[in-house]
């Protein structure tokens, strides 16, 4: 899904990058959560 989402859409690729760490983070406080 991500490759198509990337080859398909090269120009989000600087917005996904900038979301990235957001999305990291999120998932790290549901993990924690989920511990």
């Amino acid at each position: 899904l991500w490759e198509a989402t990337l080859t398909q859409a090269p120009s989000m690729v600087p917005q996904l990058l900038d979301l990235f760490p957001y999305l990291v983070a999120i998932m790290e406080r549901s993990y924690d959560h989920l511990q």
